[in-house]
């Protein structure tokens, strides 16, 4: 088994699969370490000391990121991290050969939706459904989305490239595997896992409502859609294939 990292954006389910993963035996799955201004790692981890600051991080990032897989001991460990991070962090662990690589990406529409609920209603993470706050009126932006998407699909482009040159490294997911056993038994025998232990998440859906109840012109999206031949419902790989092929047309 190899150390890894999960490559991910906000609003892909990260939070869910880094702990579905910290679940399993072996196994520790830390949270953004890299954030700004915050270090998500896990409560009993040596990360929280006085010489892991927020300080010691942003200088040497790279100590910071190899202290982390040494003080895990005997466990294999990772983390989850976005492109707006630490871009010497991310070049990192996408060249280590050593580390293995986790791609999670969602459909891009859903995606930019559940970033416009989460900036009306605050509410970025959902344990409680009965605390759940119902947003309406949402207004898809198409330049606004169109900018969402490009940063997604600049990075899996780059993430692809340095696939090929170790594939063995490499895992990609989409948000809706999560929620599929069999994909995430792969992604356990891809880790080195010996089985994979089914457990249920406590993170919920933020969004309760159809994206036609909430997106105030939700006609003018899915006419943007089937412009690109893409739908809310793919994946966010056959979403990035059709688009593509679509503008080359």
């Amino acid at each position: 088994m190899k150390n890894f990292v999960i490559l991910g954006f906000a609003r892909t389910g990260s939070y869910r699969l880094a702990e579905l993963l910290d679940f399993q035996d072996n196994l520790v799955c830390h949270g953004e370490i890299f954030k700004k201004n915050a270090i998500e790692a896990r409560i009993n981890s040596g990360l929280y000391n006085k010489k892991h600051s927020l300080s010691f991080r942003d200088e040497q990032p790279i100590n910071f990121l190899k202290d982390m897989y040494r003080l895990e001991g005997k466990s294999y460990a990772g983390f989850k991290i976005f492109p707006n991070h630490n871009s010497r962090v991310y070049d990192y662990v996408l060249k280590d050969s050593n580390i293995n690589k986790i791609f999670l990406c969602r459909n891009p529409v859903q995606s930019y939706i559940s970033q416009l609920s989460a900036l009306q209603s605050k509410q970025w993470v959902l344990k409680d459904e009965s605390k759940r706050k119902n947003t309406k009126n949402l207004d898809f932006n198409i330049s606004g989305f169109a900018k969402h998407f490009s940063v997604r699909a600049t990075t899996y482009l780059r993430v692809c490239i340095e696939a090929s040159k170790y594939p063995s490294n490499y895992f990609f997911i989409d948000y809706n595997d999560t929620l599929d056993g069999k994909k995430l038994e792969e992604l356990g025998k891809f880790l080195g896992l010996e089985n994979w232990k089914e457990e249920k998440s406590t993170h919920k859906k933020i969004l309760g409502s159809n994206y036609s109840e909430i997106v105030s012109n939700w006609d003018e999206v899915k006419i943007f859609m089937n412009k690109y031949n893409v739908d809310e419902d793919m994946s966010f790989y056959e979403f990035y294939s059709n688009f593509n092929k679509a503008v080359v047309k």
